[in-house]
Formats: structure tokens, sequence, C-alpha cells
């Protein structure tokens, strides 16, 4: 998913955009809704995906603060390690290449509405 908009250019691959949207919601976040892409009339914009597609539609800034949000809540409660090398971690973490991206993905929310594509 390419974001473009007031913050400039931000990337995403399809499962991490999902991943991303899923844990908005699981701190907080209520989606209201998308703006047409260009070119559209807004009354003939049906949602066509909402946030899950890539057609170009508007993510509102007033949508994108919220975001920004409900991720810095996922932020401060999910810790932050590094993985041991052998046997498995209990519990969810974020690695501080994955909690940094989210952390400049947050910025990225504050500046402004942007477009899906």
């Amino acid at each position: 998913m390419d974001l473009d908009g007031v913050g400039g250019y931000f990337r995403w691959t399809s499962s991490g955009w999902r991943w991303v949207t899923d844990l908005a919601e699981e701190f907080g976040w209520v989606p209201s809704r998308t703006g047409p892409p260009k070119g559209m009339l807004a009354a003939e914009w049906d949602g066509g995906g909402a946030y899950w597609s890539n057609n170009g539609q508007r993510f509102y800034a007033r949508d994108a603060a919220g975001f920004a949000d409900a991720l810095e809540r996922g932020l401060a409660t999910i810790p932050e390690r590094v993985p041991p090398k052998r046997g498995n971690l209990k519990g969810r973490h974020l690695s501080p290449e994955e909690a940094a991206y989210l952390r400049e993905f947050v910025d990225y929310c504050r500046a402004g509405s942007f477009r899906i594509h």
C-alpha cells in the first residue's frame, strides 16, 4: 500500500497494512470513512474497499489523528524487545525496528490526510 499525502510518502505491504489497521482498531481506532479517489464525486463513492483497497481513496486527517492516537496506545502497551535466539518469547512484542517504523508512521499520520494507492 502506497500512501501519499501531506506528510509525503509512506509504504506498507498489503499484509503490513492489514496488521497496522488491526492494531489501531485493537487500541481504540474506530474507522469513520474514506473519501473518494481523485476525479470521483463523493455521491458516486460507495467506499470501494474503504481502508483496505488501494483505489486512491482519501484517508481524512481527523481519521489519521485517531489512527495515530490508537497506535501510540499500542506502542505504550506492547513491549519492545529483541526475541531470544533460542526458544519462543511468550506474549506479543515489537522488535526495535517495528517500533521505530510505527513511530515514524504515527508522525506521518499526524501530518494530515493521505491517499491510499
